[in-house]
This record gives structure tokens, C-alpha cells and sequence, in this order.
């Protein structure tokens, strides 16, 4: 029998980057908040471009449905997004906000 279920998806880490009005209006914190409702670790940081970025870490289907609503819940601040996928390793074991980067 071949199971499938998200215990055993290879890591998924989801490096996003969403463009827009997307400092000073909470957007890292409603991130953290949203991070609650999956199963995920990573960090999101505002950039020196006026951009934030953001890594997500985990099974597919709990990376993607964090990304969805993070799209769901700021898409009037966003007004553009990337995103960029590998296999990988998790690096952390929370979410949280962290420093501003480059």
C-alpha cells in the first residue's frame, strides 16, 4: 500500500518575496499569525527594497496552503509576489519574524 499522507512528503522550502505596500501595515505579523494554522517553520523580514520576504519550510500541501492565504488575507497590499521552491532540509523549528535583510 503506498501512503501518501503529509507525515511522509519529502520537506518543501518556499522562498516568497511580495511587493506593494507590504511595510508598516502589519504584514509580517498577520504572516506570523497565519503560520499558526499549518504545520510550518521559516521566517519572514522586511527588505531594504521596501519589499518583505519570506521562507516557508514544511510538507506541500501545508507550504502552499500558508502562501495561499497569505495572498488570501494581503491582497490589497500586494501587488506583486515571486516565489522560488527547492527539496531541502528544514533549517528552523518555528516561525517568526526576523531581521530586516538586503
Amino acid at each position: 500500500m503506498h501512503d501518501t499522507s503529509e507525515a511522509n512528503e519529502k520537506p518543501l522550502v518556499l522562498h516568497l518575496r511580495f511587493r506593494g505596500r507590504v511595510q508598516g501595515v502589519g504584514f509580517r505579523a498577520t504572516v506570523l499569525a497565519l503560520s499558526g494554522q499549518f504545520t510550518v517553520t521559516g521566517r519572514v523580514w522586511n527588505c531594504w527594497d521596501g519589499s518583505v520576504g519570506a521562507t516557508i519550510e514544511g510538507g506541500r500541501v501545508q507550504v502552499n496552503g500558508l502562501r495561499d492565504r497569505i495572498l488570501e488575507s494581503m491582497r490589497r497590499n500586494i501587488e506583486e509576489w515571486t516565489q522560488q521552491e527547492e527539496s531541502a532540509m528544514p533549517k528552523w523549528s518555528d516561525f517568526r519574524i526576523g531581521p530586516d535583510q538586503p
